[in-house]
């Protein structure tokens, strides 16, 4: 009888517990999921974002309107090449702005919508860069992380970014700054190096086909600031920015990097004139000027006239590569960078030509040389990139590369030499 009842207890606190088991889950296992969602204020008023820095007088100013922005999240924290800031836009322009907490990706995530209400924060900016802020030692700083809550609102859930805006180096517009743009058909110029040293924010260079350059900026504190630039082209998504007069583009992460097309190609000759004339030869035909290195706003280049001291020098001078082995390659390419003054661009002055029977000394006329059709700088000392010249009809095991400079007594130009560059790749 005692074994009985001591069961039949034990039945009715195991069914007791799986009751009170089932409340507990049913009570947990689904809680409420809620939606965030912003409410303008009676006295508030939505303005644009272009509007807003539009309003922007030139040096600190507070906000005392009522005014609201709205925007989606564009960049923030997240990989770390962003610090304590994120990037918001609308329909008609982005701006940055500075907030004082770290991991603002957590909550305020790329897709994010926002509102953000501005009467007692700061519109100024950082070396021309316009953002929204609070002051800090008489200029723009960070909006103090104790006042982030009351200016800052999510509204929904993030979404899908805007899609980026497709924008080219030589057209760069104010208007696109702290906006996601994406540049099309791109290189890096410093490949195989790191997008940034581990001691400092680091610049690196973006480059069109026409050889049009922008500045990349990457922290050393972005998770992808030791890995390396690769080779190739494709496209770059990322924020436009500026600092001063330079224009500067940062990428979120490597998934920014998009439609990469690997170049297996290898240097043939590849000459930036950093020492001299490096492995190219002057020769000179007629008069005594020569090709020579110079240097002008950084850019290294060799250089040729025939006025010297207010006098107008005949001269035949000639630059010319090494052999090469076109045999041993397949779709080999040219490229170069050329400036040129005084004179008339176009006047047969100077030429590119190449030849497969030069004996590698002495004078030039005595081979056979095929002009090559390259685009050349119209005047004024403007660096002028050649594109990429199609070099893969020429065979031979001893090909040269000459640029020849040619002038009378009269209408004498100066030309420059830059960047030069024949890439290939090996014959499987």
């Amino acid at each position: 009888m005692k074994t009985f009842r001591t069961k039949l207890i034990g039945l009715f606190m195991l069914v007791a517990l799986v009751g009170l088991t089932s409340c507990i889950k049913d009570e947990f296992e689904q809680p409420p999921i809620i939606v965030p969602h912003f409410t303008m204020g009676a006295n508030d008023t939505l303005i644009n974002i272009v509007d807003l820095k539009a309003s922007y007088p030139g040096s600190l100013d507070s906000i005392g309107e009522d005014w609201v922005i709205k925007g989606y999240v564009v960049a923030n924290d997240e990989s770390g090449n962003f610090y304590k800031k994120i990037e918001i836009q609308d329909s008609t322009a982005g701006i940055e702005i500075s907030i004082d907490r770290t991991n603002l990706y957590v909550d305020l995530r790329v897709g994010q919508l926002i509102y953000i209400k501005l009467k007692g924060l700061y519109l100024g900016d950082y070396n021309g860069l316009v953002q929204i802020g609070y002051i800090y030692n008489g200029a723009i700083g960070r909006i103090p992380d104790i006042m982030i809550d009351n200016h800052i609102f999510e509204d929904g859930f993030p979404i899908a970014p805007p899609a980026p805006k497709v924008v080219t180096i030589p057209t760069l517009n104010s208007i696109d700054i702290s906006k996601l743009v994406k540049l099309e058909n791109v290189s890096f110029a410093e490949v195989g190096q790191s997008f940034a040293t581990t001691t400092a924010t680091t610049n690196r260079t973006i480059k069109d086909e026409a050889g049009n350059s922008l500045i990349l900026r990457t922290s050393n504190f972005a998770n992808f600031a030791s890995a390396l630039m690769p080779s190739g082209k494709g496209n770059l998504v990322g924020i436009l920015s500026k600092f001063g007069s330079d224009w500067q583009f940062y990428i979120r992460d490597l998934t920014d990097i998009q439609n990469w097309q690997v170049d297996n190609s290898t240097y043939l000759l590849k000459e930036d004139f950093a020492t001299g004339l490096g492995v190219m030869s002057a020769v000179s035909v007629l008069g005594d000027q020569v090709w020579g290195q110079s240097n002008f706003g950084g850019v290294n280049f060799a250089k040729i006239t025939g006025y010297i001291g207010g006098v107008n020098n005949p001269n035949e001078d000639w630059l010319i590569s090494p052999a090469m082995n076109f045999n041993q390659y397949t779709e080999e390419k040219l490229s170069f960078q050329s400036a040129m003054k005084y004179g008339t661009a176009g006047d047969g002055t100077f030429k590119v030509m190449y030849s497969t029977n030069y004996s590698g000394t002495g004078d030039p006329n005595t081979a056979t040389w095929t002009d090559i059709n390259a685009t050349l700088s119209a005047g004024n000392f403007v660096f002028t990139q050649s594109g990429e010249i199609d070099l893969s009809a020429v065979n031979g095991t001893n090909v040269y590369i000459a640029f020849r400079y040619f002038c009378g007594t009269a209408n004498v130009p100066t030309w420059e030499v830059a960047s030069i560059a024949v890439k290939a790749k090996h014959v499987k």
